[in-house]
C-alpha cells in the first residue's frame, strides 16, 4: 500500500507544473562535510560555490537563449506572411513584452 501510494504522489509531482519549472536547472551543491570553520574547508566551499554559480548561469543563458528563439518563432507563426517586420523588430517586442 504504500510503495503504490509513493507512485501515485510520485506520479503527481512529476506532472505538476512546479517539476518542469526552469529551477529544475538549478544545481545541488554538496558541501564538504567537516571543521566548517577551517580554511581549508572554506576555501573549498567557496571554490565549489563558485563553480556552481558559474554552471548555473551558463545553464540559465542556454535556457534563455532556447526560450527567446521559440518565442520569436512564434510570433513570426502569428503574424500574417507579409509582415514587413525586421528580426529587429520582433526582438523589441519580445524584449516589451519581458520588460512589463
Amino acid at each position: 500500500r504504500i510503495i503504490m501510494l509513493a507512485a501515485r504522489v510520485a506520479s503527481k509531482v512529476a506532472r505538476s507544473p512546479v517539476a518542469r519549472s526552469p529551477v529544475a536547472f538549478q544545481s545541488v551543491r554538496a558541501f564538504s562535510v567537516g571543521d566548517a570553520g577551517s580554511s581549508w574547508n572554506k576555501k573549498e566551499k567557496a571554490i565549489e560555490e563558485q563553480y556552481f554559480k558559474k554552471l548555473d548561469a551558463e545553464r540559465r543563458q542556454a535556457f534563455a537563449e532556447k526560450l527567446h528563439t521559440k518565442e520569436i518563432s512564434e510570433l513570426i507563426s502569428i503574424l500574417p506572411e507579409n509582415h514587413g517586420l525586421s528580426e529587429e523588430v520582433l526582438h523589441k517586442i519580445l524584449e516589451w513584452k519581458h520588460g512589463h
